[in-house]
C-alpha cells in the first residue's frame, strides 16, 4: 500500500478546511489591526506564519495610510464618511456585532498619526464604552474623552484615557447614542477648566 503524503494537498482536503477556517477566524482582528493597530497574541502568531495574512495586512495598511496621507496632505477635502470605513472593514471580513455601535476615530490635523476605534456594547453593568486609540504623543496633562451632538456643543464628559491610550466607560443610562454621536478625545491641561481642550482624535458612531 502507497505511503500516504502527510500533508494533504487536495482541493477541500481536511488541511485545506483547517487552513480556511484559522483565515476566517484572525481575518475581523488583521482588518482591525490596519484600521488601529491593535492585535491579539493568536493573530499576531498566525501572521507570523501566514504569509497570505501578512500581505492582506500590508495591503490594508497602505489604503488605509494613503488616504490619511492625502487627508494629511491637502489632497482631500476630508476624511471618507465613516460609513465608507465600515463598508472597507466589512469587505476585508470585519464582523461587527449588529447590536453594537463602533466609530473609527481620526487624528485632527494637528495629529494626523493619530486614531483609534470606539465601541459600545450591552453588558449586565449597561452600556459600555471602549477606546483604542495610537499614535497620540504624551500629553503636557492628560486626555478627557466625550460624547458630542453633531455639532459639538453638547458633550457629556466619559472620563480619562488611560497610559496606554485605551479606556472602558459606563454609558450613563439613558443617554441616546443618536443625540450624541460624536466621539471625542481631547487634550487637557491639569486644573483647566472643565470643558474641551484640543480636540485630537474624534470620530461618528455607525452601526
Amino acid at each position: 500500500m502507497p505511503d500516504q503524503p502527510d500533508h494533504p494537498s487536495a482541493p477541500g482536503g481536511s488541511d485545506q478546511g483547517s487552513a480556511d477556517a484559522e483565515h476566517l477566524a484572525h481575518r475581523a482582528e488583521i482588518a482591525t489591526a490596519a484600521l488601529d493597530g491593535s492585535l491579539e497574541p493568536a493573530a499576531r502568531a498566525h501572521l507570523a506564519r501566514c504569509s497570505t495574512c501578512a500581505a492582506d495586512l500590508a495591503a490594508y495598511r497602505q489604503v488605509i495610510g494613503l488616504a490619511r496621507a492625502a487627508a494629511a496632505a491637502g489632497g482631500v477635502e476630508e476624511m471618507p464618511p465613516q460609513r465608507v470605513w465600515h463598508r472597507i472593514a466589512a469587505a476585508v471580513g470585519y464582523a461587527a456585532d449588529p447590536t453594537a455601535y463602533s466609530a473609527i476615530l481620526e487624528g485632527s490635523p494637528g495629529q494626523p498619526e493619530a486614531h483609534g476605534i470606539a465601541r459600545v456594547r450591552d453588558h449586565d453593568t449597561g452600556r459600555l464604552l471602549t477606546i483604542d486609540a495610537s499614535g497620540l504623543p504624551a500629553p503636557a496633562g492628560y486626555y478627557a474623552v466625550w460624547l458630542a451632538d453633531p455639532e459639538q456643543r453638547d458633550l457629556v464628559a466619559m472620563g480619562t484615557l488611560g497610559p496606554e491610550h485605551r479606556g472602558v466607560w459606563t454609558i450613563p443610562p439613558g443617554l441616546e447614542l443618536s443625540a450624541y454621536p460624536l466621539v471625542v478625545v481631547s487634550a487637557q491641561r491639569y486644573g483647566g477648566v472643565p470643558r474641551p481642550g484640543p480636540v485630537v482624535l474624534r470620530g461618528a458612531f455607525a452601526r
